[in-house]
């Protein structure tokens, strides 16, 4: 076993320092950038700027729409609606949230904040997993659905100004349980 000199100690607890801010700062941005594009796509900015929908607006950033939507959901939940600071949040890894998303609430939301800030992803996905079964599955046919229909929102569409299929599809592939789409 090699010993560690104070100056390579220094150096590896400098780096550690550096390396939790970069992904502190990577969750801001993804904070960020759900605010930012709720805003373009509950606005219509995308039509201003030339593209039919926030899919095609996504895309041509060379981003994944469902990256934009799980942007707009973190940031919808935990700074609109759970009026979290963006400094607190920023602490855990945005992937960590993603995972806790389905589950936290209003009431838990402060214990699911510590165990993503403590537990490793694979046993967060564990406990979402015993709360509401494979979720994961769910979550990928939710998104490839609610893409079908570019024009949903909470269960309507906007096109057509009534209850989407994709409403009902979505309720049977989560056994009829409540959704939270932000």
């Amino acid at each position: 076993m090699n010993d560690i000199t104070p100056k390579q100690g220094n150096i590896a607890f400098e780096y550690d320092r550096k390396l939790k801010d970069c992904i502190q700062g990577t969750t801001l941005y993804f904070l960020k950038a759900g605010e930012l594009f709720l805003e373009i796509r509950n606005n219509k900015f995308y039509k201003t700027l030339g593209y039919n929908n926030i899919s095609e607006y996504a895309g041509s950033l060379g981003i994944s729409i469902g990256w934009a939507y799980n942007a707009m959901r973190i940031y919808s939940k935990w700074i609109l609606e759970f009026k979290e600071s963006p400094d607190i949040i920023s602490k855990i890894p945005y992937d960590k949230l993603l995972i806790i998303d389905s589950i936290t609430t209003n009431e838990n939301k402060s214990e699911m904040l510590a165990q993503a800030n403590e537990l490793p992803r694979s046993e967060l996905k564990k406990i979402v997993k015993e709360e509401k079964g494979d979720i994961e599955e769910c979550t990928l046919i939710y998104i490839k659905t609610a893409i079908e229909c570019q024009n949903y929102n909470n269960g309507e569409c906007l096109l057509h100004r009534k209850p989407c299929k994709i409403e009902q599809q979505i309720k049977s592939i989560y056994h009829g349980r409540e959704i939270n789409r932000n």
